[in-house]
C-alpha cells in the first residue's frame, strides 16, 4: 500500500481471504494445501494472523446458511444467484486468451482436485460447441472478444443463465455460480469490509509533477567478496543475505542488487576477489530489471581497468532462484553464467539453484552453499576452515527446523 502511495496510485483495493474457510464444516481451516502439478503437497499456506484481515463475516454467513438448509450443498441446490459480472457487463479474459464469463469459472480450468468432467463451464462449452471444445472461447482463433462472445450458440447470456436456474447441481446448476454469488453467503463483497476499504493518503503521494527521488548510488566497497542479487519474491535477497551472515562482515558487505545503470560497473570490482550472484528469474526466462544493466556490460565485455591498465577480473559463483513450473526455469542464471565465461570471469564453482515449485528453496541453497561454495571460500583464503565449518553447522541446523516445521504442517 506505502509503495502505491510513492507511485501516486489513486486507488489500491486488497481482501480479505476467505480462502481458508471449511464450508462444509462451517469452520476456519488451519491451513490450506499447495500442490505440484502432479498433485503433491508442497507446502502449507496459513491464514493471516491480523482477524482484521480474515473474512469472518463471510463465515458467518456460511454458518447461517448450513443451520438452515442442513448443510453447504443444499444450499449450493437452492440459493438464488445474483450474479455480479451480469449486472456489471464484465467479460473475463485468461492468460491463454480465452473468454469466460467471469474469473470464478475460468479458476475451474486450473483447479487440480477436478477432472475435465468435473468441470461444468468444460461442460457447458462442448455442448455449445460440439467439436471445438475451448478453442470455441478463443479471442485468437474467433478473430476478437465480440466474436466469442456474441456467437449464437448463446454462452454467455443463454446457457449460463440457463444453468443457473436448474434446480440443483445434479440438474446442471453451476456450483460455482451457487459458491460465488449466492444471495446468502456474500463472500465476495465482504472481502472489502473494514480495513480492505481504507483509502490511499494523499499526503504520501509525489508532487504533482511525479518526480521520484533519484535512488542514491551505492558504496564501492574494498572488501575481497561482493554479493549482489535481484529478487522478485524476496527469496534471492533472503538467500544472499544467508550468504552474507556465513561468510562474516570482514569479507563481505551488505548484499545489494548490482549498482544503477550507467554505473562504471569496473569501479566496482578492481577491489573485488570474488562476485556472487543470487539472480531469480521471472516471466519467460527473464532476469529482473536491476541486474540487465550489469549484464549488458557483461555482453560488451566488462572491462576492468585502472590507471589505464586492464585489471583480472574476479572469480564469480551464481545461484539461481527460479520454479520449473515454468518452461524457462533458471533462465536469468544460466544467462548469467554463459555471459560472465564468455567475459573472461572464471567460474569459483559450478552454480547451483533452487526451485520453488519444489517447495525447498532454503535447503537447496544451504546445499550447494555448505558442500561447495564455503569449501571453496576456506581454500581460497576468504574464510577460515572454522568459520566453513561454523556455518555448515548453523545451516544444518536450520535445515533440521525447516525440516521439521513442514512435517508438522504435512500432519496438520
Amino acid at each position: 500500500r506505502l509503495l502505491a502511495e510513492n507511485l501516486g496510485f489513486s486507488k489500491f483495493t486488497a481482501k480479505k481471504t476467505a480462502r481458508f474457510i471449511d464450508k462444509k464444516r462451517g469452520k476456519m481451516r488451519e491451513s490450506t494445501p499447495v500442490c505440484s502439478p502432479d498433485g503433491n503437497v508442497v507446502r502449507h499456506l496459513r491464514p493471516p494472523l491480523a482477524s482484521e484481515w480474515q473474512n469472518e463475516a463471510a463465515l458467518s454467513d456460511v454458518q447461517v446458511a448450513v443451520a438452515e438448509h442442513g448443510s453447504i450443498d443444499a444450499y449450493y441446490d437452492r440459493c438464488k444467484v445474483e450474479c455480479k459480472v451480469a449486472k456489471e457487463k464484465e467479460v473475463y479474459i485468461s492468460a491463454e486468451g480465452l473468454a469466460f464469463p467471469c474469473c470464478w469459472l475460468a479458476g475451474e480450468l486450473y483447479r487440480a482436485d477436478m477432472s475435465n468432467q468435473q468441470r461444468q463451464v468444460v461442460r457447458l462449452v462442448r455442448a455449445a460447441f460440439p467439436g471445438q471444445g475451448l478453442e470455441a472461447l478463443s479471442l485468437r482463433q474467433r478473430g476478437g472478444l465480440a466474436r466469442v462472445v456474441d456467437r449464437k450458440g448463446g454462452l454467455f447470456d443463454q446457457l449460463i443463465h440457463a444453468a443457473v436456474l436448474m434446480p440443483s447441481v445434479a440438474d446442471g446448476r453451476l456450483q460455482t455460480c451457487s459458491a460465488v454469488c449466492g444471495a446468502q453467503v456474500r463472500g465476495f463483497a465482504k472481502q472489502f469490509d473494514g480495513s480492505a476499504q481504507q483509502r490511499l493518503v494523499p499526503a504520501l503521494r509525489p508532487q504533482p509533477n511525479n518526480v521520484r527521488p533519484e535512488p542514491q548510488e551505492q558504496p564501492r566497497s574494498e572488501l575481497p567478496m561482493l554479493i549482489w542479487y535481484g529478487s522478485v519474491t524476496g527469496n534471492a535477497a533472503r538467500l544472499a543475505n544467508r550468504l552474507a551472515a556465513a561468510v562474516g562482515p570482514a569479507t563481505v558487505s551488505t548484499p545489494t542488487p548490482p549498482p544503477l545503470a550507467g554505473t562504471d560497473f569496473g569501479s566496482f570490482l578492481r577491489h573485488c576477489r570474488l562476485l556472487v550472484l543470487v539472480l531469480a528469474t521471472w516471466g519467460d526466462g527473464l532476469p529482473t530489471d536491476d541486474v540487465l544493466p550489469f549484464l549488458e556490460w557483461v555482453g560488451r565485455g566488462a572491462i576492468i581497468s585502472s590507471d589505464g591498465v586492464q585489471q583480472v577480473k574476479p572469480k564469480v559463483a551464481v545461484f539461481g532462484v527460479g520454479s520449473s513450473y515454468w518452461p524457462r526455469f533458471n533462465a536469468a542464471a544460466q544467462r548469467a553464467t554463459t555471459s560472465l565465461a564468455a567475459a573472461g570471469f572464471p567460474e569459483l564453482v559450478p552454480g547451483g539453484c533452487s526451485d520453488e515449485a519444489v517447495g525447498e528453496v532454503d535447503a537447496q541453497f544451504e546445499l550447494w552453499l555448505q558442500e561447495q561454495l564455503l569449501p571453496s571460500l576456506a581454500e581460497c583464503g576468504l574464510v577460515s576452515n572454522a568459520q566453513a565449518l561454523a556455518a555448515a553447522v548453523t545451516g544444518s541446523k536450520r535445515q533440521e527446523q525447516q525440516q521439521q516445521q513442514q512435517q508438522q504442517q504435512q500432519q496438520q
